[in-house]
């Protein structure tokens, strides 16, 4: 009886030792639990050790610079943000019905129109409102952003995803429910796939400790493409993470681009703060103007730009700063 229970004992011994040792081994290569299909992308060096990473990350946040992503790499969709776009006499209760938040059937119309150089700017304010989107059991599967701007059908509105739930996912989901008298439109503004729709809109955040950092490099990185429309002499920013502005762009009466702007970083307010910028235009090569925006924001010779961060930085200021976003179960 004795040797059985010291067999026993030694067995469990055995077993601890054997599980401590593979702990071990994880935490030293963390391989063994994610893959190599399974890690994010980087801007910095890879060979960079993760804290000097993140002090540098946190210090440009702190810094008169700030950061910015792009949340519709094509580099690397894990953590992309997609743009749904509703409209027809039955968006409001199709939000209403699809999400946890309630959304006005109606808002005031608060529209500027500017005409600089034979050029005109159509400015739209609307509100900007999250909604949880569930499943069949009560869970959360995203918190969508939900910008709604005044039509001549009541609203139209543009259900923003969150970094790594994306555009096309939602709009594949939703889609199905979808009955011509219900009276609704979808668009997939960020397909996931890019030949699928000419003028894929792009998503880019500005974001640092001091929103007023984040605002300078707006005004430094994205008003200088827009100088044929002068839109730095009129452009405004949100008033606060309720407020959107639309800015709709044209030439000879037709809408060429498009800016969506909201106080939104995807990130909770303690790590950073600062607008979310959806950029919308019709051109089919890799010289939109969205690539132009990123472009001069990261350029080598932009030493007061924004530091550009990528779905690794972004995912380790998530963790810290607990933010969830939701995932379906």
């Amino acid at each position: 009886m004795k040797s059985s229970l010291h067999l026993y004992t030694l067995f469990h011994i055995l077993h601890a030792a054997g599980a401590f040792h593979v702990s071990r081994s994880i935490l030293r290569s963390p391989s063994l639990l994610f893959s190599e299909k399974e890690s994010l992308p980087s801007t910095y060096d890879i060979s960079l050790p993760a804290g000097l990473r993140g002090e540098a990350v946190r210090s440009a946040l702190k810094s008169d610079r700030g950061v910015c992503l792009d949340f519709t790499s094509s580099s690397s969709s894990v953590k992309n943000v997609g743009v749904v776009k509703v409209s027809g006499k039955g968006t409001t209760g199709f939000l209403n019905n699809k999400l946890s938040n309630t959304y006005a059937s109606k808002l005031d119309e608060e529209i500027d129109r500017y005409g600089p150089n034979g050029l005109e700017v159509k400015i739209e304010r609307g509100i900007a409102k999250e909604g949880g989107l569930l499943n069949s059991k009560g869970h959360i599967i995203d918190r969508i952003n939900v910008c709604t701007f005044p039509s001549s059908d009541g609203i139209e509105a543009y259900m923003m995803t969150s970094p790594g739930h994306a555009g096309s996912q939602l709009f594949d989901r939703l889609d199905p429910f979808i009955f011509p008298l219900d009276g609704v439109k979808l668009i997939d503004m960020c397909p996931t796939e890019i030949s699928q729709t000419p003028g894929r809109s792009q998503v880019f955040t500005f974001a640092a400790t001091k929103v007023e950092t984040a605002k300078n490099s707006i005004k430094e990185s994205v008003l200088p493409i827009f100088d044929e429309w002068n839109l730095d002499s009129f452009f405004s920013f949100p008033a606060d993470r309720n407020d959107c502005i639309r800015y709709s762009l044209s030439k000879d009466d037709d809408i060429s681009v498009e800016l969506l702007i909201c106080e939104d970083v995807m990130l909770p307010s303690c790590v950073s703060r600062g607008y979310t910028v959806v950029i919308s235009d019709k051109a089919q090569n890799d010289n939109n103007v969205g690539s132009q925006v990123w472009a001069l924001a990261t350029a080598e010779l932009n030493f007061n730009g924004p530091v550009a961060l990528g779905p690794l930085e972004y995912e380790t200021l998530r963790i810290e700063g607990k933010w969830v976003r939701g995932v379906e179960r």
